[in-house]
């Protein structure tokens, strides 16, 4: 049996979406086509009049647009909604068996079996525990009391078939 609390600050909570949004292919591909846009407006400023710019203002705005745009979004939203949803700010206590996974906060208290849980991924320095496609819960791995409690809790996931990443 593993028992241990977690508290998601607001830094791991923003460090998390930040790597969850920059592991989508689409935004690399956006950041990239942004910065490619930052780079020849520099060209344009050097004199390179071989430039492939019609309107380098234009260019420098949508690569600033689409470079800045992103990250300062889910800079701004994370905190608005890590400081409006009591869940993620409470402190929760787990309790994870080869059977269940309990989760116990202050207005709720959920008992799942490992046959619901739809998978884990590892994701900095962080689990999801995914209970659907879409919901899943966040611990950092470093709210485990130890590195054999995180193993203990790995090899309870594979014992069930729950599929790790």
């Amino acid at each position: 049996m593993i028992e241990f609390k977690v508290k998601m600050t607001l830094q791991e909570y923003r460090k998390l979406n930040f790597i969850l949004l920059y592991k989508r292919p689409m935004t690399i591909f956006l950041t990239f086509i942004g910065i490619i846009n930052i780079i020849a407006f520099v060209m344009y400023l050097l004199g390179n009049t071989s430039s492939f710019l019609s309107n380098p203002i234009f260019n420098l705005i949508f690569g600033l647009a689409i470079t800045l745009t992103t990250p300062l979004s889910i800079f701004y939203s994370t905190k608005k909604s890590y400081e409006t949803n009591k869940y993620i700010q409470s402190e929760t206590e787990w309790t994870i068996t080869q059977e269940k996974i309990k989760i116990k906060g202050k207005s709720f208290e959920g008992e799942y079996d490992w046959t619901n849980i739809y998978k884990i991924i590892k994701v900095g320095n962080c689990i999801i525990i995914y209970k659907d496609r879409i919901i899943g819960n966040f611990i950092p791995i470093n709210s485990f009391n130890s590195k054999e409690d995180y193993q203990l809790f790995l090899e309870y996931a594979k014992q069930n078939n729950v599929t790790v990443k």
